[in-house]
């Protein structure tokens, strides 16, 4: 069962960039969300056994650091979906700052990133091998990286690059 916790975000990832409408790409964030909180919550109840040759293998304390990072991601997904109704449109918008016009990324971009971040933090909590961790921690930059440039602008890409 702890093999499928990383494979779950990361099929729906997948299948979220290869999906052709935008509503229920919203929407498939939001059930990724839901179906890995209860795998996590299983774990409470049965303690998995280690998975990859033991790369990953849930204590304690990543068992803890895993609901919460499952429960923060099901409630941005929720989010997500109206955040997305509103500004996922590839129409230019104008900045409220400087005034300047921008558009947004590809909403499948967006989802794709954000199931790949919560692969990627699932690995992190999960494993005991330092390696792993640190493979994990850097995915997490590079999944997050394009959800911060989400907005195309100016000020976007300085902080996608200060991150």
């Amino acid at each position: 069962m702890l093999a499928a916790l990383p494979l779950v975000p990361l099929l729906a990832g997948l299948i979220a960039l290869a999906m052709p409408a935008d509503g229920p790409r919203r929407w498939l964030l939001a059930a990724v969300g839901c179906l890995h909180l209860a795998l996590v919550g299983t774990t409470w109840v049965h303690p998995p056994a280690p998975a990859y040759g033991g790369l990953l293998d849930l204590g304690p304390l990543g068992q803890l650091f895993l609901t919460l990072a499952s429960l923060l991601f099901t409630a941005a997904a929720f989010y997500a979906v109206g955040y997305l109704r509103h500004e996922g449109a590839i129409h230019e918008k104008r900045d409220f700052q400087d005034g300047a016009t921008f558009v947004n990324a590809p909403e499948r971009v967006f989802s794709l990133c954000l199931c790949l971040f919560l692969a990627a933090m699932t690995v992190v909590c999960a494993t005991r091998n330092l390696s792993v961790l640190w493979v994990g921690i850097e995915a997490t930059t590079l999944s997050s990286a394009p959800l911060i440039y989400f907005h195309r602008h100016r000020r976007s890409l300085e902080a996608t690059w200060k991150y």
